[in-house]
């Protein structure tokens, strides 16, 4: 019985050990991110879990879909190395209104295949841009920026918004120090 009780304990604190070991990989893998730097690359097509939550949910109804999306998407075990994401209206975004998000979503490896709301964002030509702060403290700014930069290059939104978060209340309890890149699908604009 004691034997039993040391292992539980010996794997109880493996498993900190292993959320550790993750949440220092991520803040690793972030030091030298750049920020506020807007890149336009080709980027290929990538599959998503998907729970979209309805233009009419409320509050609560919003908090409950976000809660069976961890569930399909974590174990309880262990530490989130994938990030859930939301994807919000480019047309409230691009007006620098933070509206409600439409979805949430997050990254499926190739072998993942637990739910038929498996979403494949397609492949082309994406916006991306990483910053520090909170969405809604910044919508404004970041909406500004990207809309000068679209038009700067003669480019339109294609799609919604991607938000996905890099650096979160998982690994820093300051709002400011939070790091999120946003992804938008774009086109040439036609003349």
């Amino acid at each position: 019985e004691k034997e039993q009780e040391c292992k539980n304990i010996i794997q109880y604190n493996q498993k900190i050990m292993n959320n550790i070991e993750v949440s220092l990989s991520q803040l690793q893998k972030l030091k030298d991110t750049h920020l506020n730097q807007i890149n336009i690359n080709y980027r290929h097509c990538k599959h998503f879990l998907l729970s979209p939550i309805e233009k009419n949910s409320t509050g609560s109804e919003t908090i409950s879909i976000l809660a069976k999306h961890n569930l399909a998407m974590f174990s309880k075990d262990i530490f989130k190395e994938r990030a859930v994401g939301w994807i919000i209206d480019k047309e409230n975004f691009l007006a620098g209104i933070h509206g409600k998000p439409l979805a949430f979503f997050s990254t499926l490896n190739s072998g993942d295949n637990n739910s038929n709301n498996i979403f494949t964002r397609p492949a082309g030509l994406y916006l991306t841009l990483r910053f520090q702060g909170t969405v809604r403290e910044n919508i404004k700014d970041l909406a500004e920026k990207i809309n000068t930069c679209l038009q700067n290059n003669s480019l339109k939104a294609v799609d919604n918004v991607y938000i996905m978060p890099l650096k979160n209340y998982w690994l820093t309890a300051d709002t400011n120090q939070y790091i999120y890149q946003l992804s938008l699908e774009v086109k040439a604009c036609n003349n």
